[in-house]
């Protein structure tokens, strides 16, 4: 079984994970931000994109988790967690982080225990209406 590789996260990896109905212009937005705002990585599998990650530093000391990953990382989810628990650490470590904010649908159980396993603790709230297509949100904290 081939493993998959990390490489440096380019905003057009994302096209990898819009569906037809995506405003791909709007995607593409916030992938290049994404891609300026800190430090992010691409797992690939033979070429494919099959997940990104990577940390947005907002101010200093602070910075905000975003993730992104497709089926194919399902058979890869225990290096994929493992990976990014590592990497989490160092970029905390590098930027000189206090705290890591992130959000997950709070529809979506199965990301809300993922998120836990990586060392997130959840806030005392959700917010209500908070994306664009006004799905609600849990919002999680790691503290260093």
């Amino acid at each position: 079984m081939t493993k998959p590789m990390l490489i440096s996260f380019k905003a057009e990896h994302i096209l990898a994970f819009l569906d037809r109905d995506s405003s791909v212009l709007e995607e593409m937005r916030f992938a290049m931000q994404k891609e300026r705002g800190g430090p992010a990585f691409t797992a690939t599998l033979d070429g494919k994109v099959i997940g990104c990650a990577g940390i947005i530093k907002m101010w200093p000391g602070v910075g905000y988790a975003w993730v992104v990953f497709g089926k194919d990382i399902e058979c890869y989810s225990v290096w994929f967690t493992r990976t990014i628990r590592a990497i989490l650490r160092d970029i905390v470590r590098a930027l000189e982080l206090h705290r890591v904010e992130a959000v997950v649908y709070r529809d979506n159980k199965r990301n809300l225990r993922w998120i836990q396993s990586l060392g997130f603790r959840q806030e005392n709230y959700f917010a209500t209406k908070y994306t664009q297509d006004k799905r609600d949100v849990v919002r999680f904290e790691y503290i260093s």
